[in-house]
């Protein structure tokens, strides 16, 4: 008799019990990234369960170790830097490989990883030379010397 009491308490108690179990609700994710994910330009934080991390510089400074969230821990990723890093940013700024308005040398202005290469107008005559200035892309229009033509984004002895 106390083996059947127990048996029906316990089969009672396990239909009462189950029918008020609810399934698991996915609540807000346990990770966040102070600068939204990947983001070069920004030093962000990451926070998940275990770590707080920082956007760093890597590669002795060429690269940076970008901290973004991946469900609901942090991950990361190594990026390069055309002008190398900074405090865990991407340093932003203006390189001409020919350093200012050099009309005899092909140059290529690079601001932040686009490039702009020095270009000849179709007359031969003249070049639109790209430099930096104030940390910006600038181009100027001027004609090769009489003596010159214009070729390959250079002005070159005839």
């Amino acid at each position: 008799m106390v083996n059947k009491i127990i048996i029906l308490s316990l089969s009672l108690f396990l239909v009462v019990g189950c029918t008020g179990v609810k399934a698991p609700v996915e609540g807000p994710s346990l990770c966040s990234d102070t600068d939204d994910g990947i983001d070069v330009s920004v030093r962000g934080e990451c926070h998940d369960k275990y770590y707080m991390v920082e956007d760093s510089c890597a590669s002795l400074g060429t690269k940076v170790k970008e901290y973004y969230c991946d469900g609901d821990y942090c991950d990361s990723e190594i990026i390069d830097c055309d002008n190398g890093c900074g405090n865990g940013i991407c340093i932003s700024g203006c390189t001409d490989s020919d350093n200012g308005i050099n009309l005899n040398i092909k140059g290529t202005v690079t601001v932040d990883g686009k490039e702009y290469s020095d270009i000849c107008h179709s007359s031969g005559k003249r070049i639109m030379e790209y430099y930096c200035l104030n940390e910006e892309k600038a181009v100027i229009d001027k004609a090769c010397s009489i003596y010159e033509t214009c070729e390959d984004g250079a002005c070159v002895k005839k």
